[in-house]
């Protein structure tokens, strides 16, 4: 499996895992827009200073999955963090390194770019247990905890 930036004419693929990655996710009950799903996910796609994605793809050239990553600055700070905004890997491609990998190249292009931290989260309810034990072997520490509340 290879890791690389993922560029426009992924949309499409990384648009179809990410309705993969709504249904089989905690989020299944919102409904997904597929525009504003692609309009969200063509903002982090090729070489830009502040969103990226990467992709997992196999030596076939299909693309398995990915993460979509920024860099924002603290609330209280010009300092900044790198964060995801999704991680998810189709499941055929979920044993191995590949999730580690993703993980890696989020933290190397955020260091490229200055930022001092990277704060993640595991909030779609896909495997809980195995992307905590990712996070804490990549020397993640835990900080906090989401709440949910439906309206």
């Amino acid at each position: 499996m290879r890791i690389r930036h993922g560029m426009p004419n992924d949309l499409f693929p990384i648009l179809a895992i990410g309705k993969g990655m709504h249904a089989e996710s905690v989020f299944a009950g919102i409904p997904f827009d597929e525009k504003e799903a692609a309009h969200t996910i063509a903002s982090f796609l090729g070489l830009n200073e502040t969103r990226a994605c990467f992709v997992a793809e196999s030596e076939s050239g299909f693309i398995q999955g990915g993460v979509l990553c920024m860099i924002v600055p603290y609330y209280f700070s010009a300092a900044r963090y790198v964060t995801e905004l999704a991680l998810y890997l189709q499941p055929a491609a979920r044993r191995g390194s590949t999730a580690m990998r993703l993980i890696r190249s989020m933290l190397a292009w955020g260091d490229e770019r200055g930022a001092v931290q990277a704060r993640v989260g595991v909030t779609a309810g896909i495997n809980n247990h195995v992307a905590n034990r990712l996070y804490d072997r990549l020397g993640f520490a835990a900080s906090g905890t989401v709440f949910v509340k439906n309206l």
